[in-house]
């Protein structure tokens, strides 16, 4: 009689899991481009090349006393940026997940911004550090290539 046993192995990811992940990633990176860096990133170019009318973030860090607020909205401008374009392909996805966490605190106490949008942000952030970008990303991709070239040059020796 042959008895049952538990299967002990390490659980594969299921497809689900992956493109749940990949959704996620793709509607964080969404909402941080509508709702932040679009805006952020007009009110920039209305400031350098435009009508010269007033930058909100440029005086919310220098109210907030800290210096050089030009080069520091330009590079939280940026930082924003480049941190929902790395989400939304998943490349150097646990960076980008602990940039956004930082860019979440950093707009809710030197900005002021309202602490529930940092607060989900910073959840989702969270979240993702800890899963990973899941299968569908470029570093999935990359690790996977990096895999097969290491299996290959192993087989030559």
């Amino acid at each position: 009689m042959q008895t049952l046993r538990p299967n002990l192995a390490a659980p594969t990811r299921s497809v689900a899991l992956d493109l749940g992940l990949l959704l996620g990633r793709l509607i964080t990176a969404g909402s941080l481009i509508a709702f932040h860096t679009w805006g952020q990133s007009l009110a920039s170019y209305h400031y350098f090349f435009g009508s010269k009318t007033p930058w909100p973030l440029v005086h919310g860090i220098e109210a907030a006393g800290l210096p050089l607020s030009l080069p520091a909205a330009v590079l939280a401008t940026f930082a924003s940026g480049a941190t929902a374009v790395a989400f939304a392909f998943g490349i150097l996805f646990r960076v980008a997940s602990l940039a956004l966490g930082l860019l979440c605190a950093a707009a809710t106490l030197v900005i002021g911004h309202p602490p529930e949008t940092a607060m989900l942000y910073g959840a989702l952030a969270l979240v993702f550090l800890l899963a990973g970008p899941g299968a569908y990303s470029a570093d999935a991709l990359l690790r996977s290539s990096h895999q097969r070239h290491a299996v290959k040059a192993t087989k030559y020796r």
